[in-house]
């Protein structure tokens, strides 16, 4: 039972006790006063009869005919004359009358009084002892009456105060409510405050309450700042605040769809995604020739210029791979080589790098479609090898060679391979001059990359190479093919 029904159970139980202990009180009033009259009616009646009878000179059959008339017109139950030697004189009796009140009022709140007694006398001689007891039903009738009308006024208040007790109680529960609601959205983690009520007692529990939940909202305000801050450290960078390799790499493996590896792309739909590699070259050096401070003015010019894109193309993320290497996903495809191009640009412009004579190499790669992250990471790591080889700048499209799967360390490892194994060609090609002779030899050098493959111009595989620390192997490889000619030189071109 709820604490609310049990106050409603007390408050009738109070209401009710306090009505029938009224009634019983009044009624016990109302009979004791009634008995009173009665007593006081009954001497009344025998003072005034003694009289009479005293002025009939102690005749029995005047004594008789006056009792005998008063009996009948005082409504008394009984009248009894005895003389003074114990003989009856006059002795009337009337049979009682059940009057208006119930049989069980009557028996439980029963009238009586005591008879009225006085003393009859010729002069100075007594005649003897006149007894007088009158109806009781006209007490019991009132006394009926009485009880019926305070019963029915004392239940009116007792409804009037328990309506008012009600909803006073209704009152005072809308505090217990808010206090109650205040409790379940806490336990829900939310933090409401609730109205102070003007009850004291329920104003400092809500007090209380409301104290509890500003404590609480700013603990786990703090907690959630400090986890917010947590997570930012652990995903992002903290010199560039770029995203870290891992959060990333995730954010573009979400981007690629690569779950999605082998779902036709609908008819008409633009699909794709360009992926963009900065790499500021020789970061080592440039941190021991500038110093921290200034190399990580640099690394924020680099991330401020990629955070552009972040800001300005819905989708787009960026991130530091690492030390030096620096990525940029957008999900849009065709724009790899303009996006490359102005991030070039914006680089050349920078004052950081500028001032400080930094060198830095930009590799795109377009159209990835439902390519896994290292596939990805791998043409774009391959475009990023001809821009350190070429001019910085290299763009390439998600149907070149280098987009092995295996990423590009297996493109090291085969060129290795083809390199120790002799997979290698010489070509001719003369410089003549405006005369036609013959200047000197043009001699690229061209590596069969995969056994029973191609060989490969220079371009696809020597970018990977110098960034392999193959040179010797390749210059070597270039010696064996074949011997310099008198007036011309080998190259690896």
């Amino acid at each position: 039972m709820t604490m609310t029904r049990r106050i409603e159970g007390l408050i009738a139980a109070v209401l009710l006790l306090a009505l029938l202990g009224s009634l019983a009180i009044h009624t016990l009033t109302a009979r004791q006063a009634l008995q009173w009259q009665l007593e006081l009616r009954n001497r009344d009646a025998a003072s005034a009869l003694a009289l009479a009878l005293s002025q009939q000179h102690g005749e029995a059959a005047a004594l008789q005919i006056v009792a005998a008339a008063q009996f009948d017109l005082g409504h008394y139950r009984r009248l009894r004359l005895q003389a003074v030697d114990g003989h009856v004189l006059v002795d009337l009796k009337a049979a009682a009358s059940a009057g208006r009140a119930p049989a069980w009022f009557a028996q439980v709140w029963p009238i009586a009084a005591p008879a009225g007694t006085a003393i009859v006398s010729d002069g100075w001689r007594e005649i003897g002892q006149l007894q007088i007891e009158s109806h009781a039903a006209w007490a019991r009738d009132a006394l009926w009456v009485a009880v019926k009308r305070t019963a029915l006024l004392l239940s009116l208040l007792a409804l009037a105060a328990g309506g008012a007790a009600a909803w006073l109680l209704r009152l005072w529960r809308r505090p217990l409510r808010a206090t109650v609601a205040q409790a379940q959205a806490l336990e829900q983690g939310r933090f409401v405050e609730a109205e102070e009520p003007r009850l004291p007692e329920l104003r400092q529990l809500t007090r209380s309450m409301n104290a509890t939940v500003r404590r609480l909202r700013a603990v786990f305000d703090a907690q959630a700042e400090q986890v917010a801050l947590l997570q930012r450290q652990a995903q992002h960078d903290a010199v560039t605040g770029l995203s870290l390799r891992s959060h990333f790499l995730t954010r573009l493996q979400d981007q690629l769809g690569a779950s999605d590896v082998g779902a036709p792309p609908q008819a008409g739909a633009s699909v794709g995604t360009a992926l963009v590699l900065v790499r500021v070259q020789e970061l080592q050096g440039v941190n021991e020739r500038l110093g921290q401070e200034a190399t990580d003015r640099v690394l924020r010019a680099v991330a401020d210029v990629l955070h552009t894109y972040v800001e300005r193309v819905p989708g787009a993320l960026a991130g530091r791979l690492n030390g030096s290497d620096f990525g940029l996903g957008l999900p849009v495809p065709g724009v790899a080589a303009e996006t490359a191009a102005s991030i070039h640009a914006a680089l050349v412009a920078a004052p950081a790098l500028r001032a400080g004579g930094v060198n830095f190499a930009v590799g795109a790669v377009d159209g990835l479609v439902h390519a896994g992250v290292g596939a990805a990471l791998a043409q774009a790591d391959a475009a990023l090898a001809r821009a350190e080889a070429t001019d910085g700048l290299a763009v390439d499209s998600s149907s070149s060679l280098d987009a092995d799967p295996a990423g590009a360390r297996a493109w090291r490892e085969r060129i290795a391979a083809a390199l120790a194994g002799g997979r290698t060609r010489l070509g001719e090609y003369p410089v003549l001059a405006s005369d036609g002779e013959l200047i000197h030899l043009e001699c690229p050098l061209r590596v069969q990359v995969e056994p029973q493959g191609e060989f490969h111009v220079a371009s696809r595989w020597l970018a990977l190479a110098r960034r392999s620390r193959l040179m010797r192997e390749v210059d070597l490889a270039a010696h064996r093919g074949r011997s310099r000619p008198p007036h011309g030189r080998n190259r690896a071109a």
